[in-house]
């Protein structure tokens, strides 16, 4: 699998570091606080560790509800505790 986005290609190099996939990552560079990959990464495959992580991760997982907004106390401002 081939991956073109920089902030897809972060993650796998996080998943690459962690031994989690075996991948080419490209190498990269700081620009105005950003970091650009020269190329794009190739995805080989899933590692066993990789694998094991994947089937012990929770269904929910990935999945985040709204966050709840500030309980008020009737003049409009958030309560303090």
């Amino acid at each position: 699998m081939n991956i073109d986005a920089d902030d897809d290609i972060e993650k796998c190099a996080v998943l690459f570091t962690a031994r989690l996939i075996e991948a080419d990552i490209p190498p990269a560079s700081n620009r105005r606080g950003a970091r650009t990959y020269s190329g794009h990464a190739t995805v080989m495959r899933v590692t066993e560790s990789g694998k094991t992580a994947s089937a012990t991760r929770p269904a929910s997982a990935g999945k985040y509800d709204e966050p709840s907004p500030p309980a008020e106390n009737g003049s409009g401002a958030p309560q303090q505790s």
